[in-house]
């Protein structure tokens, strides 16, 4: 299976990951063929790049993913709703509407919330029981649903980053809950800005780094929410050195929670499709957050991100040093994968040094 731009896909591959809605229902099925009209409605959807399978039997080689896809849907249909709802919540106080209406939608809140728990129980419940963490593969978003998608997955890294660190269960729920409600700031602010294409300008940034601040105060009165989900909240754009947002805290100062939240937030943006740039691959969204080490992250906690990524998944084409070739096997070190050189000839990359990936090579 390969990770491929939308542009460099061909008529005779398959979609190699199912495309997920936030209604609760799939898009597109895995294994449906890439025609052009296909192509172009996936565009359409906001998607930038696809995971395609070469042939029917390249699904041997595809690890099953954390979540079944209808585990998947429903958790993305839960979090839109709280969403949705917080969203109308915020709206009608600042404009000032009759209280009894707002305690409504309050109470209504208050169930979705309880929809969330449930569904963080079971998600968690799934990865403890996976014989893996591994981590292969990267998750679609399209532009659209982007920040659901992305609050979704960024609580499955964080919890898979806590069952490393042997948290308990306290801590684990608090971790995905908070990978989550952090997001629900973006409520306040214009999409304009959410979902621009080029470099915001510095207005508009002092306006994005509000939704930290607003997630904090629109969950602290929330019963279902604890301190460590505040905590998340309020904190994860803030740095080591101090030089993040909104408060300038620094290392002691950040919750260890926040920490591990911060490192699967970052290399899960990094590695995604934005409007304004294309995903970042693994190997190099990990050499990005390696030079923030000490700054912006946690060594710990990205190292041991590093431990669980696999940044060249089998049938990845690479470019390099000389020429160019695809995985077909892991090493103990894998970012030195085994490779089939376009020679022909195998190489274990581990063993020899005259050889060096230089990045992917999506046109073969």
């Amino acid at each position: 299976m390969r990770f491929l731009p939308i542009m460099y896909t061909n008529e005779d591959q398959l979609l190699g990951e199912s495309l997920l809605g936030t209604h609760g229902r799939l898009l597109l099925k895995k294994g449906t063929l890439l025609k052009k009209e296909t192509v172009r409605a996936i565009e359409k959807l906001g998607y930038h790049s696809v995971y395609v399978l070469e042939g029917p039997s390249d699904s041997e080689l595809i690890k099953p993913a954390f979540l079944q896809d209808e585990l998947k849907l429903k958790a993305l249909k839960i979090i839109r709703d709280n969403f949705y709802q917080f969203k109308i919540i915020y709206h009608m106080r600042n404009l000032s509407k009759d209280g009894q209406k707002i305690f409504k939608l309050m109470e209504e809140r208050d169930v979705l919330l309880g929809q969330l728990d449930v569904v963080a129980d079971e998600i968690l419940f799934v990865l403890s029981q996976a014989p893996s963490h591994r981590i292969e593969r990267v998750e679609l978003k399209s532009d659209v649903n982007y920040q659901y998608q992305h609050a979704l997955n960024t609580a499955i890294l964080s919890a898979i980053l806590g069952i490393h660190r042997n948290l308990n269960h306290l801590e684990l729920k608090s971790l995905f809950l908070g990978a989550i409600m952090k997001e629900m700031g973006n409520v306040a602010i214009p999409e304009e800005i959410l979902l621009k294409k080029g470099k915001l300008t510095a207005i508009e940034f002092e306006i994005l780094k509000a939704h930290t601040e607003i997630s904090y105060q629109e969950i602290r009165n929330c019963g279902t929410i604890n301190d460590y989900i505040q905590h998340i909240c309020l904190q994860h754009h803030e740095k080591l050195d101090g030089t993040g947002y909104p408060n300038g805290l620094i290392d002691r100062q950040i919750s260890h929670l926040t920490k591990i939240v911060a490192v699967a937030d970052t290399y899960d943006a990094l590695t995604s499709d934005r409007g304004f740039r294309p995903a970042y691959p693994p190997h190099r969204a990990l050499k990005m957050m390696f030079a923030e080490i000490g700054k912006s992250y946690d060594q710990n906690m990205v190292m041991l991100l590093k431990s669980l990524i696999t940044p060249f998944p089998i049938g990845t084409f690479v470019n390099l040093n000389n020429g160019y070739g695809h995985i077909i096997g892991y090493t103990q070190d894998f970012e030195r994968p085994i490779i089939r050189h376009e020679s022909g000839a195998q190489i274990d990359l581990s063993r020899d040094p005259s050889y060096e990936i230089t990045g992917l090579k999506y046109k073969v």
